[in-house]
């Protein structure tokens, strides 16, 4: 049975490939590079996925629902417009089948140090 249609109507989250972006012989240099652009659904970062992330030694901050034709993965970043603006690790990618229109669940960790632009 599927769920009820979902909306994105909480924002837009830019999504990127990091990048090394240094010239040949340097050291180097991870940066955002490649934008891909999905409207997002806020979810509630659940008792039990909070405390399993917990106990694995990693944090979960924010999890949002995406179309799933959205192309992303775990070494990607994200940034949420209209939100605070931070940049976020996926953590895990979560394909749901039981939603109209399917979708992906991105588990996501604020960053402490943001990276730069290409």
């Amino acid at each position: 049975m599927l769920e009820k249609q979902v909306s994105f109507n909480d924002g837009i989250a830019h999504i990127y490939t990091v990048e090394n972006a240094a010239l040949p012989g340097d050291a180097p240099a991870d940066k955002l590079a490649d934008r891909r652009t999905a409207r997002f659904s806020n979810r509630t970062v659940g008792a039990v996925r909070f405390f399993t992330a917990k106990q694995a030694d990693t944090k979960i901050d924010r999890m949002i629902m995406i179309p799933k034709k959205i192309k992303v993965s775990p070494q990607d970043v994200v940034i949420l417009v209209s939100e605070d603006e931070n940049q976020y690790s996926i953590e895990q990618v979560q394909n749901k089948t039981d939603t109209r229109p399917h979708t992906k669940l991105l588990s996501l960790r604020r960053l402490e140090s943001n990276y730069d632009f290409a």
